[in-house]
């Protein structure tokens, strides 16, 4: 796989200059060194071994499954899917809360009716059976929530779409094929089954109730989030497990190290540049480095001094993901090819982003007619996003554009991000982070670029809107795998890439937790990006409680 050229254009910044202008902006570009004596794990003396405490870097905002588009990481623990991606596999699907589901040809029509039977015994953790009239009213609940996933689900009336067989069997009678059915059913995002009965009473946000291994216990929000183990899991604890699993919010990175340091945490995500690159060669923890579907990327506001597709091409032209890659995250991520990850169905790895040059970027900016003096606006979120925006400051601010950057929490950064709001009122730029509900191109892609009205909960934050992109995901939505596919994924990637860039991408994301080495059984998979399996995690050392 080839990297992006890098280039040393008219209006640049050398190696020395640019440290010395990012470390005056408080950019932490080198490693820090760790100083321990020996290698010995830090002692846990104090705390309960059959607990296993995170240390993560912001607040888990939304438990509710029918509307979490953010991030599924407090819902792991206590929901699960139908069905599951199996292992490492992001193709490969095992049963979970269904046995079996298969299509079932009527009117000549394959993948348009599936059916499927559940596993028996299984109940919600407030000792309702999960059976098939509880699972019916659970997809319901999102399928019909006014801010939920129900779009996931493609039902124009659920009620009538989905059919109790028996008290295990379902029928789903689609409008339309879906060759994918058992793999979307699989996704973290809008197919976590809840108990209905449960979210009659109190709703999933305060009192999440799945059928999962873990059990809520408490959310102080912004501080804890804490699950104990459910003791009548389905899967059973012969591999031992934890008692309890707690997720304390800590966004500076430096504290999140202290805490693993002293034996207060088990594991902190994300490990920082500095973390992951020192931690590497530190025989007391593992870094896991896992792949991912994850681009991290700048959205560009498709409006103002932005509309032009030439001043998006500037911009891209004026970040050196190069450098970002290597000095600031002392290649701890790998560079991003365009806005697909190289993970993802179809990837073309050979389509490369714009190339880094000042001098090409003020003369698109010219031609677009970005005067110099022009401000621009860039949104992150505490903890994310800040380096990328300081190094682009000192960029831009070369080819005199100015850049404002503004931090605020994840709360207000999900609000802005997911806002109807119209584009006086949206920053120019967001720092963000995006991967799929499950591994298909259009999935992945028509959240973020099909043209849409001004709506709550669209991905598609800088309003892009492209004729041909809009044409390319009508016909890739349910294709099957083939060259088709591959074709009309290639031709989309060059636009977003090259041609019509919506985006700046930055890197290409792994899942690099800083694990201590006595945990063992963490299993991480590429399309479960921040919401790994818990439920396999142990202590070395501690058998079944």
């Amino acid at each position: 796989m080839s990297r992006p050229s890098h280039k040393n254009p008219p209006f640049s910044l050398d190696r020395r200059q640019l440290m010395t202008s990012a470390a005056a902006a408080g950019v932490a570009m080198m490693p820090w060194r760790q100083s321990r004596a020996g290698v010995d794990l830090p002692t846990i003396s104090g705390r309960d071994p059959r607990t296993l405490v995170i240390a993560i870097d912001t607040e888990v905002p939304n438990l509710d499954p029918a509307t979490n588009v953010e991030w599924a990481y407090g819902l792991a623990p206590v929901y699960e899917t139908l069905m599951r991606l199996k292992g490492t596999s992001t193709t490969e699907v095992e049963p979970a809360l269904a046995t079996a589901v298969w299509p079932h040809q009527k009117r000549g029509y394959e993948y348009q009716i599936w059916e499927m039977t559940l596993r028996e015994g299984v109940n919600f953790h407030d000792g309702t059976p999960c059976n098939a009239e509880s699972v019916k009213q659970a997809i319901l609940r999102t399928v019909d929530h006014p801010f939920g996933l129900g779009i996931v689900w493609w039902m124009e009336n659920g009620a009538e779409q989905i059919t109790v067989l028996d008290d295990y069997r379902l029928r789903f009678d689609f409008t339309f094929q879906r060759p994918f059915f058992p793999i979307e059913l699989a996704s973290q995002y809008g197919f976590w089954i809840q108990s209905p009965a449960a979210a009659e009473i109190i709703p999933p946000a305060a009192r999440p109730v799945g059928t999962g291994p873990y059990i809520f216990e408490s959310h102080d929000p912004g501080q804890t989030l804490t699950y104990r183990r459910n003791d009548q899991y389905w899967r059973g604890w012969d591999h031992g497990g934890f008692d309890r699993v707690v997720t304390r919010t800590v966004p500076i990175a430096s504290t999140r190290r202290q805490l693993i340091e002293q034996g207060a945490a088990d594991i902190i995500f994300p490990g920082s540049a500095d973390d992951i690159y020192s931690y590497r060669e530190d025989p007391r923890f593992i870094v896991t480095d896992a792949p991912t579907m994850v681009i991290d990327y700048i959205c560009l506001g498709c409006y103002g001094p932005l509309a032009d597709p030439r001043a998006r091409q500037a911009m891209n032209h004026a970040f050196d993901k190069k450098t970002y890659i290597e000095d600031a995250l002392l290649n701890t991520a790998r560079p991003a090819y365009g806005v697909f990850p190289s993970e993802l169905a179809t990837a073309n790895p050979e389509i490369e982003g714009l190339e880094f040059d000042l001098g090409k970027a003020k003369e698109l900016f010219d031609a677009a007619g970005v005067e110099e003096g022009t401000v621009l606006t860039y949104e992150f979120w505490t903890g994310s996003g800040n380096i990328a925006g300081e190094l682009l400051q000192i960029w831009l601010a070369e080819i005199g554009i100015i850049l404002e950057l503004k931090e605020v929490s994840l709360s207000a950064w999900l609000a802005d991000f997911f806002t109807s709001a119209p584009p006086e009122q949206r920053p120019n730029m967001y720092y963000s982070s995006w991967w799929p509900g499950w591994n298909h191109p259009e999935n992945y892609a028509s959240g973020l670029f099909f043209t849409t009205e001004l709506v709550e909960g669209s991905g598609n934050a800088g309003l892009y809107s492209n004729a041909e992109v809009d044409q390319l995901l009508w016909d890739m939505f349910q294709m099957p795998y083939g060259e088709m596919l591959t074709t009309k994924s290639h031709r989309l990637q060059d636009i977003l890439a090259r041609e019509d860039p919506p985006w700046v991408p930055l890197s290409h994301f792994d899942t690099n937790l800083v694990v201590r080495k006595d945990i063992k059984g963490l299993e991480l998979n590429p399309v479960y990006y921040a919401a790994w399996d818990n439920y396999r995690a142990y202590r070395e050392g501690f058998g079944k409680a």
